[in-house]
């Protein structure tokens, strides 16, 4: 446990300085410390009976928990996390949350889980034309189905999120996704990848 921070009197100082060192650990890949800081950064919130604070925090504490290889929890805080969402009836936020079970699903190897939640994700962010949630969702999965060799569901995925080519968001990835693509082109050949590629571009 924490035994040594600054002591303040406000508790959203206190919770403020406990997520910005939990930010910080996660940036350092210390999965333990990020821990530790979060769920401090929780106890402030539930002190205050505040939940969106404590939404926060359990929806940060589920991905951290899943670096550490703690699925149980993992899923546990997530879903107190997408329980606490309908409070707020925010779609963009629950996407989000569905996108961290996705994520934290294929980090534990549980692929089917993962995708099934990257879906529930896309379909919200349809709903609401959230596009770079849409580009992140799309590659996302695309890089899963490779992963699954599922080389054709993969280039869909991954020229849907090509699609979004005035997004600011896909220059960062694009190199990715055409080191992807071409590594699916070597794997199911030319001729294939050219009739994949006509279907989906």
């Amino acid at each position: 446990m924490i035994e040594l921070y600054p002591k303040y009197d406000d508790p959203i100082e206190s919770a403020n300085y406990f997520f910005r060192n939990g930010k910080k650990f996660m940036n350092e890949g210390q999965w333990k410390l990020a821990a530790e800081h979060f769920e401090a950064f929780l106890e402030q919130f539930k002190l205050l009976d505040n939940l969106e604070g404590m939404a926060e925090g359990f929806r940060i504490l589920g991905v951290v928990y899943s670096h550490l290889e703690r699925g149980e929890e993992s899923e546990a805080y997530l879903n107190k996390a997408l329980e606490m969402n309908k409070a707020f009836d925010d779609p963009q936020r629950e996407a989000f949350i569905y996108r961290n079970f996705a994520s934290s699903y294929m980090r534990l190897e549980k692929m089917e889980l993962s995708e099934k939640y990257y879906l529930k994700a896309i379909e919200i962010n349809r709903a609401i034309s959230n596009s770079s949630a849409l580009l992140s969702d799309h590659c996302s999965l695309g890089f899963l189905f490779q992963r699954r060799e599922r080389y054709e569901d993969a280039m869909q995925h991954l020229y849907l999120a090509l699609s979004y080519s005035e997004n600011p968001k896909l220059e960062p990835v694009k190199e990715t996704i055409d080191e992807t693509l071409r590594y699916i082109k070597k794997q199911v050949g030319r001729k294939q990848f050219k009739i994949w590629r006509k279907k989906f571009s």
